[in-house]
C-alpha cells in the first residue's frame, strides 16, 4: 500500500494537486463506466402547449430563438465575473487582516 501522505506531499504548486484531483476523479469515473455502473438520468418533459402561445411564436418568426444561447452565455461569463471580482476583493481584504502565522503559513507575515 502507497503512503499517499508522502505522495501527496511530493507535489510542488497548487495546479499539481488540482490536476492530481482531477485525474483521479476522472480514473474513479472511467472504472464505474467500465463496471457498468450507470446513474439515472431523466430529460425534462417538454409541454407542447408552450408553441402555441402567442410570444413563442413571434419570437420564433423574429429569429429571437437564436439569440437563447448566446444570452445564458452571456450570463455564464457575467455571473463568473462578479464572482472573481468579489472573490478578488475579499481575499485583499481578508489576508492583509488576518495574517497567518506560524512555521508552514502560507502567506506568513513579516517577522515581529
Amino acid at each position: 500500500m502507497p503512503d499517499f501522505a508522502k505522495l501527496y506531499s511530493s507535489l510542488n504548486t497548487t495546479w499539481d494537486k488540482v490536476r492530481v484531483d482531477i485525474l483521479s476523479h476522472a480514473f474513479l469515473l472511467g472504472v464505474l463506466f467500465f463496471l457498468g455502473v450507470r446513474f439515472p438520468l431523466q430529460l425534462p418533459v417538454i409541454d407542447d402547449s408552450v408553441m402555441d402561445l402567442p410570444i413563442y411564436k413571434l419570437a420564433k418568426d423574429t429569429n429571437v430563438l437564436v439569440l437563447v444561447p448566446v444570452a445564458v452565455a452571456l450570463a455564464v461569463l457575467v455571473y463568473g465575473l462578479v464572482l472573481r471580482t468579489l472573490g478578488g476583493g475579499l481575499s485583499t481584504v481578508f489576508f492583509p487582516t488576518f495574517l497567518p502565522t506560524g512555521p508552514r503559513a502560507f502567506l506568513q507575515g513579516p517577522p515581529l
